[in-house]
């Protein structure tokens, strides 16, 4: 599958799950992104205030800060970073929270990996008009 895009993308994937956490790295480097990974909240929101992303995709269910948590708090760090984010918690309830939360795409499990890709090409569609030097 062709993603559209022209540059690279430093990318934060947040996932409990080793390994999730191992196939999404590959995936991306695959599509010649750069994929750091944290294993869960607390990792990520060290590597956000000492690292730039492009682009956040993390799981909502992880231990400690959980992944809404996490979304929310990454806005203090990387105000336009855009925030993909995956869940079993399907539902009314976890589709309101989905704005105020800051998550830019929600992903239910279980997924496909092209689904992430599909994602990541829509968030850089949207956002090349505006900023087209960032992705």
């Amino acid at each position: 599958m062709d993603t559209g895009l022209l540059h690279t993308l430093r990318v934060l994937v947040v996932e409990d799950d080793v390994n999730i956490r191992r196939v999404m790295k590959e995936l991306l480097s695959l599509r010649g992104h750069e994929a750091s990974l944290a294993a869960d909240g607390e990792c990520a929101l060290k590597q956000l205030q000492s690292e730039s992303f492009d682009l956040m995709i993390t799981d909502l269910g992880l231990p400690g800060i959980t992944g809404w948590e996490l979304a929310r708090a990454s806005k203090r760090y990387q105000t336009d970073m855009p925030i993909i984010a995956i869940s079993s918690w399907q539902g009314k309830e976890a589709e309101a929270r989905i704005g105020e939360y800051g998550i830019d795409i929600m992903i239910w499990k279980p997924f496909r990996f092209d689904q992430i890709l599909e994602a990541i090409a829509a968030l850089c569609a949207d956002r090349r008009p505006e900023s087209p030097s960032k992705f």
